[in-house]
């Protein structure tokens, strides 16, 4: 696997200046515990998340 950016503990070397871990779930699906039926979320990608990426890729 590879290091999450921004992680302090396992991350190795600092790259970049971020406040906290680059870890994001875009879409999570699950069963829901009663009626087993199959759900999804999605979340749009934070600005400071897009900032890192464009900082990363630059």
């Amino acid at each position: 696997g590879h290091p999450i950016l921004g992680d302090v503990v396992y991350g190795g070397r600092r790259a970049g200046n971020f406040s906290r871990q680059m870890l994001h779930a875009w879409k999570l699906g699950l069963n829901h515990p009663r009626t087993k039926e199959r759900m999804y979320f999605q979340a749009p990608l934070p600005e400071d998340f897009k900032r890192a990426i464009s900082e990363v890729l630059s």
